[in-house]
């Protein structure tokens, strides 16, 4: 079992990190978790996920089931925490996503650089910023 270190927090989104994200939703929450890491890291992590060693062909659809399911693992962990300060949390299916996520004023990124041995990962976290009608000019 790999250390998991933190590296630091902010609240920019990287870039080139792919990686899998899932949404928890209750009546008065709606969160995007995203566990990211580099491209090589996302498959170190797959195969580890999948006990299959360095040996042997991953196809991008298991990359993306391993990491979407280790999204799912960390989501049910996260909904536990938050069950009781909301009413119902609800996991949706998790999103495997490879490109740049552009962000408006409408969401707030919260995001945690970790090192899990030797693979860089990030945790994010999305969520809708307070509605800000637009000023009447």
């Amino acid at each position: 079992h790999a250390m998991v270190e933190t590296i630091s927090r902010t609240n920019e989104i990287p870039q080139e990190m792919p990686g899998a994200f899932i949404p928890l939703l209750s009546a008065d929450e709606s969160i995007q978790l995203g566990l990211v890491s580099t491209p090589e890291g996302g498959r170190k992590m797959a195969r580890a996920f999948l006990q299959m060693g360095d040996e042997g062909e991953l196809s991008n659809a298991d990359l993306a089931d391993a990491l979407g399911e280790a999204t799912n693992i960390l989501a049910g962990f996260v909904k536990r925490n938050m069950q009781p300060h909301l009413k119902v949390v609800q996991l949706g299916l998790p999103l495997y996503v490879t490109g740049h996520l552009e962000m408006t004023e409408r969401v707030r990124a919260r995001v945690t650089h970790l090192m899990m041995g030797d693979i860089p990962l990030a945790v994010i976290v999305l969520r809708a910023s307070a509605f800000q009608p637009a000023k009447k000019g």
